[in-house]
């Protein structure tokens, strides 16, 4: 079979087709621990990057690409970045609260409203596009939000709002 038809690089050759990561169309809100997290992982690549520099291996070459495209995307956030400082009072809930809510059957939980960056459902950190932030954003102690989730609604009572640990 001629070679023209068959879709692996040459020799040394490296592909093309990376796609680039997805940029957010939104507002880039972060809160403090957020823009840290950001500006960590770009020192992360960059070192990455630069200890790839002499190494001119095919693997070395598709993982300095795939850094390149990490690079673009965590510069491009950091760039657009609006960081949300809340004060030690938080009379309402926005980016950078951690929440508890009380749901009908009496559990509390408690979740933290972040940036997109940020989110992380297993540390209790949902972005604040999230359709929960969504309900929470604004609401008070003692509020009563409606959650609409692909299950059906749910009530949650606000309560507690403080701000988010770093």
């Amino acid at each position: 079979m001629s070679r023209a038809f068959v879709k692996e690089p040459d020799g040394d050759a490296v592909e093309d087709n990376l796609p680039e990561r997805q940029m957010s169309g939104h507002p880039n809100y972060v809160t403090p621990r957020g823009l840290v997290l950001l500006r960590d992982e770009q020192r992360r690549l960059e070192h990455a990057r630069a200890a790839l520099a002499d190494d001119e291996s095919l693997a070395a070459k598709q993982t300095r690409k795939e850094i390149e495209r990490d690079l673009r995307y965590f510069n491009a956030r950091v760039a657009s970045a609006q960081l949300v400082e809340r004060g030690l009072v938080h009379t309402e809930v926005g980016i950078g609260s951690a929440v508890e809510v009380m749901d009908e059957q009496g559990i509390v939980t408690r979740y933290g409203i972040a940036g997109e960056d940020e989110a992380d459902v297993a540390q209790g950190l949902v972005s604040w596009l999230s359709p929960l932030a969504g309900a929470l954003l604004g609401g008070r102690c003692g509020e009563v939000v409606i959650w609409q989730r692909p299950d059906g609604v749910r009530e949650l009572e606000i309560v507690s709002i403080v701000p988010l640990s770093p």
